[in-house]
């Protein structure tokens, strides 16, 4: 009779996350797009890979909470060639954070942060993880999709339920290929 488990659908209902953004990396903005051969890093909004909680709902004495810890991310990746300059296809999700790494979750501008040792130029696909090599001009689309561990709180009494993925809007961009002029005389 006073189970309050029949008000989680609320709950979940009225839970807000941060909105989840991919990362928009640095060479977007110098050439108008990735590059060709030029891993990408693969992050999203720093203030989303933190600890969330509900809105509090009261049900019959009970005072209810649903908490969300981050635990995973990973990216869908769907690379469609240019036509006119044909390169493989790619399409497939990368793995970013994974259960029981134990990132620590804080404030940053990107998360995961990007590694010093991140090189100028690999082979296309994925290298290792957050990390994305574009094989050859087109457009690729890319969705960050971030799993919350998820705690039912009911007044002190905690329970455990599945798993939340939460994924963000796709973003797409341009991929190109960069041309060296020899300006030499």
């Amino acid at each position: 009779m006073l189970d309050p488990r029949p008000q989680l659908t609320n709950l979940y209902n009225g839970l807000q996350l941060e909105p989840l953004a991919v990362y928009e990396n640095k060479v977007v903005g110098e050439w108008g797009g990735l590059v060709v051969r030029n891993p990408a890093w693969l992050a999203i909004n720093g203030s989303a890979w933190r600890t969330q909680r509900s809105n509090a709902v009261y049900y019959r004495g009970w005072e209810l909470y649903l908490i969300t810890r981050p635990v995973a991310l990973d990216f869908l990746v769907e690379f469609v060639p240019d036509p006119d300059r044909p390169s493989p296809p790619f399409s497939r999700v990368i793995p970013c954070v994974a259960v029981g790494d134990g990132y620590p979750v804080g404030e940053t501008i990107e998360f995961p942060q990007r590694p010093n040792d991140l090189v100028d130029f690999a082979e296309p696909g994925s290298n290792r993880s957050c990390e994305w090599t574009p094989p050859g001009p087109g457009e690729v689309t890319v969705t960050a999709r971030q799993t919350f561990a998820v705690t039912f709180w009911a007044s002190g009494s905690v329970e455990t339920q599945p798993n939340y993925v939460w994924a963000s809007e796709p973003v797409t961009f341009r991929v190109g290929e960069l041309v060296a002029v020899n300006v030499n005389e």
